[in-house]
């Protein structure tokens, strides 16, 4: 791309850089110069301007983003129309963002006028919520570096959107001795509001004695309630794969994927 300043008899369409304000109105930035313009331009005693020209090789800035756009966004996502070098990716409805940040760091260093911005990996975010970006700074860019970004994109989305789909759960309570009620009942209410802010309900919620024989037969009992999901909060914290609330969810023919979780200090 051509870019600088230039005399108004070299200035047929090409594009205005700067925003230009006339007694007769404001000849904005990003405008293709037609003659109409360049004889405003030289009636108020302007001789030359900053433009900018695509070259060979070069593709308009919402061509180009246009064609980023629909090939490496997913499917159940919604994207604005391409305008002024820039189309915003918005959900359509509650869900998860997940980012491939190694290929979107990659993406966005083959060329510094184009750029991929997202919102955070993991986030949850609403219908209409803006959760990505994709915009060519200058007013156009190499079809090259389009072609690269693209094949970057090509396969898995950088991005993808999974909604969420409402469920329901059951939460199960083990007490200690000495344990407070309100300690039981500020969890259950905070499980609550968590779910219904998620649009799920709590089907069935106990509690019992921080015991495998108990838990497991609370897990039985709850199923006759269809949760989809059960939550269990033990009243101490579990110190091993053999304690009392693992063992119980073997014991009702669960299994454990995964043991201790790097959490602190939360969220």
């Amino acid at each position: 791309m051509k870019f600088g300043p230039c005399a108004l008899s070299d200035c047929l369409d090409a594009i205005l850089v700067h925003a230009v304000y006339l007694p007769d109105g404001r000849i904005a930035k990003g405008t293709c110069l037609t003659s109409d313009h360049l004889s405003r331009l030289r009636a108020n005693g302007i001789d030359d301007i900053i433009v900018a020209r695509a070259e060979d090789g070069d593709l308009g800035e919402d061509a180009a983003v246009d064609m980023i756009a629909k090939a490496m966004m997913p499917a159940n996502v919604r994207l604005s129309v391409a305008a002024i070098g820039r189309d915003d990716i918005c959900a359509t409805q509650r869900g998860l963002l997940r980012v491939d940040r190694l290929r979107l760091r990659d993406i966005n260093m083959v060329d510094e006028g184009i750029t991929l911005s997202t919102m955070q990996h993991n986030q949850l975010v609403e219908a209409g919520d803006l959760i990505a970006t994709l915009a060519i700074i200058p007013y156009s860019a190499a079809e090259t570096a389009v072609a690269t970004v693209i094949g970057l994109g090509a396969g898995e989305p950088v991005i993808s959107f999974h909604a969420l789909h409402p469920r329901s759960f059951c939460l199960i309570q083990t007490s200690i001795p000495g344990m407070a009620d309100k300690i039981l009942k500020a969890t259950e209410q905070t499980a609550k509001q968590r779910l219904n802010q998620l649009g799920c309900a709590l089907v069935d919620s106990r509690v019992v004695a921080h015991e495998a024989a108990a838990i497991n037969q609370a897990i039985t009992a709850s199923r006759a309630n269809g949760p989809a999901v059960m939550l269990i909060a033990g009243g101490s914290a579990i110190a091993d794969k053999r304690d009392e609330v693992p063992m119980a969810v073997i014991a009702a023919g669960g299994r454990i994927d995964y043991f201790g979780l790097p959490v602190d200090p939360g969220w």
